[in-house]
């Protein structure tokens, strides 16, 4: 068979640019100089009548097959069977030894470059006479044949066969694939047209395809953009005056990448953390090396983004590439867990850095542990659900001996996953969604990380000495600032800012209710549950009374004391006609999306973030003086100024002045309301008492240190 392979030095070398949303030509890339010679490699496999030997036919991936004893093995045998396997691919050929004999041995084309473990098998008619122990032969990649500069990721595959062959090379740490024609003559002497596509299946349905059409003129490659990772099914066909007169060999390729971030996402925290990692300086984007790292994305609120606004290298797992497909209830495990095996198949030394919500730790036994992903080749990084971490972890280390209920649960996860790597199937300690493996699943991973807001709301039953040692593994709980990571946002530029805001949608499901009555939202910002008194309904009922229904009103918590931890506080809330936000959303971030929103609350840095002076409402805790004494935050926006009055108190934020405590009902504990400036001259009074037992207000207007009734709001 004779061939006239490619040569790089040729004057035509133009390529054409295809990506599936414009199809246009493109000036080609430099072709390399010159042609490697000589580039063969071989391998001999058995020994004694049985070898078989494999020799590679240079500048091309096809294999010269001899058997080095022939006579022998023909006297035992009548025919052989070779098999080369890589991945998933299998190449079968069968010889009898009377053609070997004509051809002193005979070529065969290789589906592609790289390692290809081979084995022969000898037969006389139907009868077994030997097996030839496998071994490993090398097809090393025609390099030549790239562009100049061309880094190739992964081997070169082969469409066709014989002097119709196509070789099919990933340029490294893109999706594109560049399609070589080895033999340009022979293609054109066939057809004057060149038809290829590649798609990606699942469940035996195109996810993702491209297709391109190209006259054979003077090209001697092409480029085509696959637009995602995994393993794609190439055709091609020859067409001469519009119809088809050669169809092609079919082939594969695997469409790969080093590492990749797979992120199974789920509820509010984790997408708003992960969202963070993919804008914030030490992006996730990209590795230590500063190489891009692809990452793809399932999320069961999908609406949390704007998928048509995803940063470079972002995107949808192909396997569920159809966003509709993403909600809640939904299996995305399964389809991860196939999609991970794909891209292992057809790279094994790929590493994933998977991202998903502690609450959901099943999708590491499903997507790793069930794939037999080796331990170097992946890390783990549950991300906080928010108030439920503290929750779960407090209620399973409650116990006064924490460090023995810790080393049983390492023990029985440890063994789920040897289980599961072995057979493929998880358990059920593997395969919950909440449970009290929570923290044993990190600790067991040398490459495991758990991103809290707050690890510090962290308890275990021995006074939090186990909390406190698990708070200290800072390489594994790890605190994930909002606000600093907001700034190093900010601090990047409007641009980036833009690009943020433009992906995530944060404000879906907080102001609901806000938005279906078509009010405006109050948030109260408060303070640790354990250093409130008692006294948070007294303030917030005084809000409430001053601006009526007007807002609707909702309670942002301490990071530090989740609401869902105290029943009293979640019953004190309800009775009020108080939404609870949970408390692990920075308020910073509240504000970030919703500059609309009103604020009231306990002193706060939260405050400092307002942009709009109006939004900025009743401060409560503080005396007007006190207040505006504080750094850091210009208080003197605020409305009013609520302070408990005691006769006896020595407390700044207190109220202790006769005048005032002269007009409280006595016997009944009352508060003092001091207006703003703007306030007092709109409305024509300068304090109040506030009685919450009677659900009282009297307003005054204060005239020479004198309090005289006035009409209120």
């Amino acid at each position: 068979m004779k061939r006239k392979l490619f040569a790089a030095a040729l004057s035509v070398a133009l390529a054409i640019g295809f990506v599936p949303q414009a199809s246009q030509a493109v000036a080609a890339p430099e072709v390399a100089s010159s042609v490697v010679t000589g580039l063969a490699t071989a391998k001999t496999i058995g020994t004694g009548t049985f070898a078989v030997k494999f020799t590679q036919v240079k500048n091309t991936m096809t294999a010269k097959i001899t058997l080095p004893s022939y006579a022998k093995a023909a006297k035992k045998a009548n025919k052989v069977t070779i098999t080369a396997t890589q991945g998933s691919t299998t190449l079968t050929v069968t010889k009898t030894m009377s053609s070997i004999k004509k051809a002193k041995g005979f070529t065969q084309d290789f589906p592609g470059s790289g390692k290809w473990t081979v084995s022969a098998t000898y037969y006389k008619g139907t009868k077994l006479v030997k097996t030839v122990k496998a071994g490993t032969f090398s097809v090393t990649a025609p390099k030549s044949v790239l562009p100049k500069g061309f880094e190739l990721q992964g081997p070169m595959r082969v469409v066709g066969s014989g002097d119709t062959q196509l070789w099919l090379a990933q340029r490294k740490n893109t999706t594109k694939v560049l399609v070589v024609i080895p033999n340009l003559d022979a293609l054109k002497k066939v057809g004057a047209k060149l038809v290829l596509s590649a798609k990606m299946t699942y469940k035996s349905k195109t996810v993702t395809s491209t297709k391109i059409t190209k006259t054979l003129g003077t090209a001697t490659s092409y480029e085509i953009e696959t637009g995602a990772h995994g393993k794609y099914d190439v055709n091609a066909q020859l067409l001469k005056s519009g119809k088809t007169v050669k169809k092609l060999t079919a082939g594969s390729i695997g469409v790969t990448a080093d590492e990749y971030n797979i992120a199974p996402l789920y509820w509010t925290l984790p997408t708003t953390f992960f969202s963070l990692a993919l804008f914030k300086q030490d992006t996730i984007l990209k590795n230590k090396a500063g190489d891009p790292v692809p990452t793809y994305v399932t999320m069961n609120r999908p609406s949390a983004w704007n998928w048509d606004k995803l940063p470079t290298g972002v995107a949808a797992m192909p396997f569920m590439a159809d966003t509709s497909q993403m909600k809640a209830g939904v299996d995305f495990a399964t389809p991860w867990k196939d999609y991970v095996k794909v891209l292992m198949t057809e790279n094994p030394d790929s590493v994933f850095h998977l991202y998903s919500a502690d609450n959901m730790a099943f999708i590491i036994g499903r997507v790793l542990y069930a794939n037999n992903v080796p331990q170097t080749k992946y890390t783990i990084t549950m991300m906080s659900d928010g108030s439920f971490s503290a929750t779960q972890f407090a209620k399973t280390y409650a116990s006064t001996d924490p460090t023995a209920t810790h080393k049983k649960l390492l023990a029985e996860w440890n063994a789920a996953k040897e289980q599961a790597q072995t057979t493929g199937k998880t358990n059920k300690i593997v395969d919950e969604y909440i449970g009290e493996y929570l923290w044993a699943c990190i600790d067991a991973e040398p490459n495991a990380q758990w991103w809290l807001g707050r690890p510090d709301t962290l308890h275990s039953g021995d006074s939090d000495v186990f909390a406190k040692a698990v708070q200290a593994q800072t390489t594994k709980v790890v605190r994930v600032n909002v606000s600093t990571e907001l700034t190093q946002i900010q601090t990047a530029g409007a641009a980036q800012i833009a690009a943020f805001k433009s992906l995530f949608n944060f404000s879906d499901e907080y102001f609901a209710k806000a938005k279906e009555v078509g009010k405006p939202a109050m948030v109260f910002i408060g303070t640790h549950v354990t250093s409130e008194g008692g006294l948070f309904g007294d303030y917030a009922s005084y809000v409430m009374k001053y601006y009526g229904d007007q807002y609707v009103y909702y309670y942002k918590g301490h990071p530090a004391t989740p609401a869902q931890l105290y029943p009293d506080k979640l019953a004190e809330l309800e009775k009020l006609g108080i939404i609870d936000v949970d408390s692990s959303i920075p308020a910073e971030l509240i504000l970030f999306f919703n500059p609309d929103i009103y604020l009231s609350g306990y002193q706060s840095t939260t405050f400092a973030s307002v942009t709009d002076r109006d939004k900025a409402k009743g401060l409560i805790g503080q005396t007007e003086a006190s207040a505006l004494a504080l750094s850091g935050v210009d208080y003197s926006m605020m409305d009013f100024f609520v302070s408990r009055i005691d006769a006896t108190s020595t407390l700044a934020y207190e109220t202790s002045n006769p005048a005032v405590v002269a007009l409280a009902p006595a016997g009944q504990q009352s508060y003092y309301v001091e207006f703003s400036t703007a306030i007092k001259t709109a409305k024509g009074y300068d304090a109040a008492i506030w009685t919450p037992a009677t659900s009282t207000a009297t307003y005054y207007k204060i005239t020479g240190g004198v309090y005289s009734v006035v009409t209120g709001p």
